[in-house]
């Protein structure tokens, strides 16, 4: 079984085995509960991580544009490198001084 962290983009999808975790939406001239603002407010701490980690691999633009190939999982260890990378930029960051005059 799948849980899956989603936007409100992916309403209305149906996935076997898989749970989709969605926002509340706001009824048609009503407001959301407070609970229910609580729940969409710490869904989105959560979603706006998992959005910062893809808007760094796609500043790789191997991963943003089309590949052109058909050679066997070339989509996926292209993917899986970037993912390396951004871990290890991640991991091993060297923190610059800042030398003002």
């Amino acid at each position: 079984k799948c849980i899956l962290l989603t936007d409100l983009g992916f309403y209305g999808w149906k996935l076997p085995q898989t749970t989709l975790i969605m926002p509340h939406k706001k009824p048609k001239n009503k407001e959301l509960t407070k609970i229910q603002k609580v729940q969409n407010r710490l869904q989105s701490k959560e979603r706006v991580r998992i959005e910062n980690a893809f808007a760094h691999l796609k500043a790789l633009r191997i991963v943003k544009e089309r590949i052109r190939t058909y050679i066997d999982k070339t989509k996926e260890t292209v993917f899986t490198i970037a993912v390396a990378l951004y871990n290890f930029r991640k991991t091993f960051a060297l923190k610059r001084k800042v030398i003002r005059l």
